[in-house]
């Protein structure tokens, strides 16, 4: 858009101006489009890091509590 302005401004000053906001602008551009393309690979890794876990929860290790502790375990001085 800021190229057809170019076409009509007549003043050199004025005319240098728009242009270095032009380049300006395609500098920001460019740099949006890296950080574009930075977020967009981080959300691909995260979808590949990121996977349900199979199986319920029970599947899980537990310490059960039905079993007494190991002998070492065991204080003296409580009576059972």
């Amino acid at each position: 858009m800021i190229h057809r302005l170019l076409i009509t401004i007549a003043d050199p000053t004025r005319k240098s101006k728009w242009q270095l906001v032009q380049k300006q602008m395609a500098r920001e551009y460019e740099q949006l489009k890296a950080t574009v393309a930075t977020l967009q690979m981080f959300q691909h890794e995260g979808e590949k890091a990121i996977t349900p876990m199979t199986g319920t929860y029970e599947d899980l290790p537990t310490r059960d509590q039905m079993w007494a502790p190991a002998p070492h375990e065991i204080d003296p001085d409580i009576w059972r």
